[in-house]
């Protein structure tokens, strides 16, 4: 990890390397119990403070740091934020919160108004309950990770329409909170310019047509690790991608493990002769056959079919792999 890095000259605990675009400095200071945040010159181009005891972030405490571009807070105890956080990080173009303490509370302040630059944010480990921050002054994003969490109907705010820019949303339940239970088409109707979207592991249990109609812009799609969805929802998610710019689709372990096998059938796939698809990824969903004829429906621009930890048995659509 500390290839190149050497002690920091202002502060000798913190590991330092020379940024190979500039004369500044990429700046090291994870786990070394800090209880709060130290002045840092203004020489750092990015500053790594992951895994501290930080509670808080005192005001104006980056006021110097205007030449900072990436700034690592994660699994930390950050439980405030507040309007003079960050403070002179008007250039920020990352920032990471994953896994504090923040909440609903944390953001009654208009903290985010001064990263008018920020283009990657990640919130991911904070919010346990249905609520959905207010970032839309965040004008120029286009990564945001944050946690997924509805009790019932879900529907991305209004707010997120105001963020032009953003081209991925990462939901997933294996790196944060995700539970999405239904999802209909009002669901995503607010960010019709997404390109990357992760669903992965996000306690799915139904998927209506449509719900993914109006993401014409779409390349990238995981609904992987849904188990309860089946195979009977492709038919739905390839109906909605059809016409899109969809190049990656991830359908892994949508099967549970110790169901009866499946039958992929030419309905569930048919769609994607519409599309320009890339990679299909169909893996762990216990299939056992394929409807002859249905794989005619791949289009030509497909050139990565991963069916792994499957249970094929032989069958007439042997003979479609020709």
């Amino acid at each position: 990890m500390y290839t190149l890095f050497k002690p920091c000259e202002f502060y000798q605990r913190c590991q330092c390397k020379r940024d190979q675009g500039s004369s500044l400095y990429l700046a090291d200071c994870s786990e070394l119990n800090m209880t709060q945040i130290w002045k840092f010159p203004n020489t750092i181009v990015k500053l790594t403070l992951r895994m501290n005891r930080l509670e808080m972030i005192n005001d104006s405490i980056f006021f110097d740091n205007r030449l900072l571009r990436s700034l690592d807070l994660s699994f930390n105890r950050i439980n405030t934020l507040s309007p003079s956080s960050f403070i002179g990080l008007e250039q920020l173009k990352e920032l990471d919160l994953q896994y504090n303490n923040l909440s609903e509370i944390s953001f009654t302040h208009q903290w985010s108004v001064k990263l008018q630059n920020l283009v990657s944010l990640n919130l991911k480990g904070n919010f346990y309950d249905e609520y959905q921050p207010d970032i839309s002054s965040l004008v120029r994003l286009e990564i945001l990770e944050m946690d997924f969490v509805f009790k019932k109907t879900t529907i991305l705010n209004r707010q997120f329409g105001d963020l032009k820019t953003l081209k991925l949303l990462d939901f997933s339940g294996l790196t944060g909170h995700c539970s999405a239970p239904f999802l209909t088409p009002h669901t995503f109707q607010n960010v019709p310019h997404v390109r990357n979207i992760s669903l992965a592991k996000c306690k799915i249990r139904s998927l209506q047509r449509g719900a993914f109609n109006m993401m014409k812009n779409i390349t990238f799609l995981d609904l992987s690790e849904n188990t309860c969805l089946k195979f009977q929802v492709l038919e739905n998610v390839t109906a909605d991608l059809q016409f899109s710019a969809i190049k990656i689709l991830k359908v892994n372990k949508i099967h549970k493990v110790f169901d009866m096998n499946t039958y992929l059938q030419t309905t569930h796939i048919m769609h994607l002769h519409n599309t320009s698809i890339q990679e299909l990824h169909l893996d762990s969903n216990r299939l056992q056959q394929v409807e002859r004829g249905a794989m005619k429906f791949f289009p030509r621009t497909l050139i990565y079919l991963s069916v792994k930890d499957n249970m094929f048995s032989l069958g007439h659509y042997m003979y479609d792999l020709r």
